[in-house]
């Protein structure tokens, strides 16, 4: 049972660090893709 919770736990924590890592990357990236489109402007 307690294992069980443990590694719903790490899986939670592991899921919430990627998502978080994918919305600053991409968030980044249509910085970086906006700057470009207003320099061109």
């Amino acid at each position: 049972m307690f294992q069980n919770a443990k590694y719903l736990l790490t899986r939670f924590h592991l899921d919430f660090f990627f998502r978080f890592f994918d919305a600053i990357f991409y968030s980044g990236k249509t910085a970086d893709w906006l700057n470009r489109f207003f320099r061109r402007v």
